[in-house]
C-alpha cells in the first residue's frame, strides 16, 4: 500500500481509512496534498487537502508525449539532476520538484506493475531475488515484484 510522504498525505490516508474499505482500493499519489482511490474496476477519485479541509479533487491528467519529451529534455541539461537510484527516491523527487508528469509517468512503470509497486509493502532485496531464482517455479505476482 502506498505509503503517505506529507503531512497533507497521512490526513488524507485517514480520511480514506474512515470513509472507505481500504483493501478494496489501490490508493495512488497525485501531487503533496492530493491522493486518488481506484477500485477494482477502474473508478477513480481524487481528494485533496487543502487549509484543514478535504476535497473532492479534478482527477490527474497524463502529460503528453510532446510535454514528457521537453521535460526531460529540459532536465538533462541541468548540471545537478539528481542520481535516483529508487522507485521511493524517485517519488520523493517527484513530489518535491515541480513536473508535469503522473506519478506513474515518472516511475515509467507499465500499468500492472505500477498496481504492484503501490500495493506491496517493500521491495524485494538481493537475497529474496535470489531464492526467488533458485526456486524452481515462479507465481505471477513474484513475477512482478521481480520485474520490480
Amino acid at each position: 500500500m502506498y505509503k503517505p510522504r506529507t503531512v497533507e498525505q497521512y490526513k488524507l490516508m485517514e480520511f480514506i481509512r474512515e470513509e472507505f474499505q481500504v483493501e478494496c482500493f489501490l490508493i495512488a499519489p497525485v501531487s503533496r496534498n492530493c491522493l486518488m482511490i481506484e477500485d477494482v474496476v477502474g473508478s477513480r477519485m481524487a481528494f485533496q487537502w487543502t487549509d484543514g479541509l478535504i476535497w473532492e479533487a479534478p482527477l490527474p491528467v497524463p502529460a503528453t508525449t510532446e510535454e514528457c519529451r521537453a521535460f526531460l529534455q529540459s532536465f538533462c541539461v541541468e548540471s545537478n539532476y539528481p542520481y535516483l537510484t529508487g522507485l521511493d527516491e524517485l517519488t520523493d523527487w517527484w513530489l518535491n520538484t515541480p513536473n508535469p508528469l503522473t506519478h506513474q509517468q515518472a516511475l515509467n512503470l507499465p500499468d500492472d506493475l505500477y498496481r504492484r509497486y503501490l500495493t506491496c509493502e517493500r521491495m524485494l532485496d538481493l537475497e529474496d531475488v535470489l531464492a526467488l531464482v533458485m526456486g524452481e517455479r515462479v507465481t505471477p505476482e513474484q513475477l512482478l515484484d521481480l520485474r520490480l
